[in-house]
């Protein structure tokens, strides 16, 4: 996906979805159940300004961030794509790395990201 779609998706607060293939068989084998996103889930914030210009260039640092990473921490692995989202909540734009289902997820994506911003922290939001 181009850059420019991905800070639209991200700036709205969309997320795309991987298409469904016709040709995949269900399984009989019943798979283990994922945990369930909280109705306020965990997400690292690495930034916060009241500047949309400046929210897109921290969030293009996470994206960069994010493909030159070899492994992203565990609870991220579930993602194909960065998990980085601009939200806007007067008068700040915050950037924000998730959704992540529990605490103990957002601890360890914090503890990876203060490598590269040392401000990060936890914070509840809506999916």
């Amino acid at each position: 996906m181009c850059l420019l779609a991905m800070a639209v998706l991200s700036l709205t607060g969309c997320q795309s979805v991987a298409p469904f293939s016709e040709s995949d068989e269900p399984s009989t084998e019943e798979a283990p159940r994922a945990k369930e996103m909280p109705a306020r889930p965990f997400y690292v914030q690495v930034g916060s300004t009241e500047s949309r210009t400046d929210a897109e260039q921290t969030w293009q640092q996470v994206v960069a961030w994010w493909e030159a990473t070899e492994a992203p921490p565990e609870p991220l692995h579930r993602y194909t794509e960065a998990p980085v989202r601009v939200v806007w909540q007067a008068p700040l734009y915050r950037v924000r790395v998730g959704p992540m289902v529990s605490r103990d997820e957002a601890d360890a994506v914090r503890d990876v990201l203060r490598s590269r911003f040392e401000s990060a922290f936890i914070a509840r939001g809506t999916p």
